[in-house]
């Protein structure tokens, strides 16, 4: 389940919460686009936690976009009841809950 401090309701100033995009990922033709969303809020995490923001999830250099992409598609479908945050912050959660870091 998603961390609560982590997942805002969609009206916490985002551009797209978890419903749209998981109809995007959803959507045949556009897993590019949805794996491209993963991918960048990953990115924008692991920037955050470098630049002295704190470090919640610990994934392996190996990991790909594609099992980020699969992760976060798994989480939205078993958590339809937390699509209405903010998809950035459901992406972090789902990758959080899957590579956590050692307490």
């Amino acid at each position: 389940m998603p961390n609560a401090a982590l997942a805002q309701p969609a009206e916490f100033d985002s551009f797209i919460s978890g419903n749209d995009l998981y109809a995007v990922c959803k959507m045949p033709g556009f897993r590019p686009a949805c794996m491209m969303y993963v991918a960048g809020a990953a990115d924008a995490f692991m920037v955050a936690a470098a630049n002295g923001g704190e470090q919640t999830r610990c994934m392996p250099s190996s990991v790909t976009a594609e099992q980020l992409t699969d992760i976060v598609i798994q989480s939205l479908e078993m958590l339809p009841q937390v699509r209405h945050y903010t998809a950035a912050s459901l992406v972090q959660a789902a990758v959080e809950n899957v590579f956590p870091c050692p307490q």
